[in-house]
């Protein structure tokens, strides 16, 4: 990932097998004029949104693609942003946020104003120092 990256904290637990009821994450990194970004999905092909910049990485994870009427599961929600607004959007370089949190409980100081939803990737269970795996 080069030089500047801080680990931020976990965001959310995953599978590493598959388990029934789940379906495989497919991750993709862009290194684009030389600025490093990532995003995930469900769908192996590469995300809409910057599609031209996009290197698929393979399943990093498995997930559930619905809740399955479960209260433990959580959203992930995908959020997109350009980190050149002024380039044509055909070769803008495009970061994205994922959060388990809606917008309102967010308290991190993050300011959303430059950030656009697009959409639930999958379910997963939220993160639990007293839950997490090995």
């Amino acid at each position: 990932m080069g030089l500047g990256w801080a680990f931020d904290g976990y965001v959310f637990q995953a599978y590493s097998k598959p388990v029934p009821g789940t379906e495989p994450v497919y991750s993709f990194h862009s290194e684009i004029r030389g600025l490093w970004t990532n995003t995930v999905q469900l769908d192996p092909r590469s995300p809409i949104i910057g599609e031209s910049q996009w290197i698929p990485d393979g399943i990093s994870f498995y997930a559930h693609k619905s809740p399955m009427n479960s209260t433990d599961l959580r959203p992930v929600f995908r959020y997109w942003n350009r980190i050149r607004p002024s380039l044509t959007n055909d070769i803008e370089v495009r970061s994205t946020y994922l959060t388990i949190k809606v917008e309102e409980e967010d308290n991190n100081n993050i300011v959303r104003t430059d950030w656009i939803f697009d959409n639930i990737l999958f379910y997963v269970l939220p993160f639990d120092d007293k839950l997490s795996m090995n």
